[in-house]
């Protein structure tokens, strides 16, 4: 069975969720900030894939999806410095946020300049006929856009965003406003999630690809919502909501209005496999709080895309050996 890298099965039994429900935006983004920090343990993976190559389970390591590059019982990892990354969206939202995230770490970010890379056929293909739970479909969605982009030698960061409903249906962008109608029906009164997965994946002098991911879940709940209103919310984001998934803008006040105020929103870092630097953890915030979500609302949250391009550049520094 192949090794994963990341939190230990013990890190996740020493988690205790958290018991504070948090009113102030401030608070929560500081709270969200520190969901998303810590170390890569460098030493430890450098310590798993020398292993490896001694043991000469070689085609293991030249297989594996997260750091696959070692080649020979002697073989080096070697992950070049970067300055800039490509990101793999058309969306001018995205853009902007993950552009005001990398310019504080240092870093550019390059837009694509292809439209949309992703098509809704590909998308639906992994949505319905993926057999593991939403994280890892958010997951292979959003892993279907840096193959199709030229071969860069910069890293490329990817994100898609699902919404689940309480069935565990899978609500994609509707076609139309009666689509749109249908869906807000099935949510209304209804928990529902939103699950954006993150990955970062850096091709190596090797030749291998190096790949980092993220994920994050909200989990919230609507407010029964009459017909009438779901006609004028229809009828007044006609334009807005068919391009979003489950077609409510929670970053809009328009479609906050539609969240049950009387229920808490949490907000969970996803355990992904892969190498990653933190352990799972959950937020729990009132509605008060809730503009400390606008950019995982828009589908670029910028604390795990903080995070990415820290881990990255931890790797680059620590893995030349």
């Amino acid at each position: 069975m192949q090794e994963e890298l990341g939190p230990t099965g013990e890190d996740i039994e020493q988690y205790l969720p958290q018991n504070e429900v948090i009113s102030s935006p401030e608070l929560a983004d500081n709270k969200l900030a520190g969901m998303w920090s810590g170390q890569i343990d460098i030493e430890r993976l450098k310590s798993q894939f020398k292993s490896r190559a001694e043991k000469q389970i070689i085609e293991t390591a030249q297989e594996d999806p997260f750091l696959g590059s070692v080649t020979s019982p002697t073989g080096n990892v070697e992950v070049e410095p970067f300055d800039r990354i490509i990101l793999a969206t058309s969306s001018p939202i995205k853009q902007t946020i993950a552009a005001e995230v990398a310019e504080e770490t240092g870093v550019n970010i390059q837009p694509t300049l292809q439209t949309e890379i992703t098509t809704e056929n590909k998308l639906k293909e992994f949505l319905v006929g993926a057999q593991t739970g939403p994280e890892i479909k958010a997951i292979d969605i959003a892993e279907l856009k840096p193959p199709e982009l030229p071969d860069q030698k910069a890293p490329v960061l990817s994100m898609d965003t699902i919404v689940i409903s309480s069935y565990n249906r899978v609500l994609e962008k509707p076609e139309d406003q009666e689509q749109a109608a249908d869906m807000l029906r099935s949510m209304s009164g209804q928990n529902i999630r939103i699950v954006t997965a993150l990955v970062m994946q850096y091709n190596l002098p090797s030749g291998k690809r190096l790949t980092l991911r993220e994920g994050v879940e909200i989990g919230l709940k609507l407010r029964r919502l009459p017909d009438e209103e779901i006609k004028e919310y229809c009828e007044t984001q006609k334009d807005r909501m068919l391009k979003i998934a489950g077609a409510i803008d929670f970053a809009s006040n328009e479609g906050r209005n539609l969240i049950d105020d009387t229920e808490e929103i949490v907000v969970k870092s996803v355990q992904l496999p892969g190498i990653s630097g933190i352990t799972p953890q959950n937020l729990r915030l009132s509605v008060s709080a809730i503009q400390a979500l606008d950019t995982y609302f828009r589908g670029a949250p910028k604390h795990p895309i903080r995070f990415l391009i820290e881990e990255l550049k931890q790797i680059s520094e620590g893995f030349n050996w």
